[in-house]
């Protein structure tokens, strides 16, 4: 079962997309509170990136200030990348994709779930660190089912010379 990333909070939500953009972009710079609509910058390509956990669905007025924010370092920015710690909707994508884009000069984008945890399968590393129940091995026999335990120990028993053939 792939890691739930709304049992995290938002500040270790915010650790976690940073650990992750360390190690997919090597020139990234996180930031902390105080950050001008952005979390982090990746220099080698340009690109600012916001994390936001929402309590419900994203605020598009929240969504809307980040970008104004992010818009003041546009010069420094060819791309703006929200990330969220669920997929977004139809409309929210559509509203950020068409309404939003056409308001500025750098593309958007939002990387959800999907996007999060397939970024996340590829640093087992950083995995551990943020949800270690997910990356603990079970002891021998404990992932097989109860008939299936049943059915390993009886395949390992000696059978009587009558049944070797």
């Amino acid at each position: 079962m792939p890691p739930n990333l709304l049992m995290l909070n938002e500040k270790s939500f915010e650790e976690l997309c940073q650990a992750l953009l360390r190690e997919e972009f090597p020139r990234f710079q996180a930031f902390s509170a105080s950050d001008l609509g952005m979390d982090g910058y990746d220099s080698d390509s340009d690109t600012i990136f916001q994390c936001y956990f929402p309590e419900r669905e994203p605020r598009k007025d929240k969504v809307a200030a980040d970008l104004e924010k992010a818009n003041r370092q546009a010069s420094a920015c060819k791309r703006w990348i929200l990330l969220l710690p669920k997929n977004p909707t139809a409309p929210f994508a559509r509203w950020l994709r068409t309404d939003q884009q056409a308001c500025y000069p750098f593309a958007l984008e939002v990387w959800g779930k999907t996007e999060i945890l397939r970024i996340l399968r590829k640093h087992p590393i950083v995995k551990a660190q943020y949800f270690p129940s997910d990356t603990e091995r079970p002891a021998r026999g404990r992932s097989l089912g109860l008939g299936a335990q049943r059915r390993d120990r009886r395949s390992r028993r000696k059978r009587p010379q009558s049944y070797v053939r």
